[in-house]
């Protein structure tokens, strides 16, 4: 239900649950997961924002066996530290529906910049994946333990403030 009703208004996510209205905005996000939205923003179709980024050298630097031609870029011929980046990305980060062993674009560019410490704002790029996992079949509807805790840390704010009301 709540992937269903999803909607991205202003950096907030809405999302409507049996009546009940729910907006994760960015306190929301810093408060539950410790994300704050200042950084690089990395979409996974545009790689356009990290502009010293270059495939093929990336790629060919990560290889277990480096100097080969590249004909295709498979996850196997990486260096295993490399492969287990790869699997925690597009198993638990940004859960991809299709074949694991060969990235798209905004993947190579997310491993990219954790590999070279450039800041990213993993907030916009969940909220990114939430809203294609409810329109694209290439992506998983993820995060149910996240959303759990949204949902959660909502309620309790939600008690507090009608506890406030009622006490005068």
């Amino acid at each position: 239900m709540f992937f269903t009703n999803l909607q991205l208004k202003n950096d907030i996510l809405k999302s409507c649950v049996k009546g009940v209205e729910i907006e994760i905005s960015k306190k929301v996000w810093n408060d539950v997961v410790g994300l704050k939205q200042r950084r690089v923003q990395v979409r996974k179709v545009e790689t356009g924002i990290v502009e010293e980024f270059n495939k093929v050298q990336y790629y060919g630097s990560h290889l277990r066996r480096p100097g080969g031609e590249i004909k295709s870029f498979h996850v196997g011929g990486l260096k295993v530290d490399e492969r287990l980046l790869v699997m925690t990305m597009t198993k638990m980060i940004v859960p991809c529906n299709s074949n694991h062993s060969t990235l798209n674009e905004g993947d190579w560019v997310l491993m990219y910049c954790i590999h070279n410490k450039i800041y990213v704002d993993w907030t916009f790029a969940l909220c990114d994946h939430m809203m294609k996992a409810k329109r694209l079949t290439d992506f998983n509807l993820p995060y149910v333990m996240l959303i759990s805790k949204f949902i959660e840390y909502l309620v309790l704010v939600w008690r507090k403030s009608l506890k406030n009301q009622l006490v005068p």
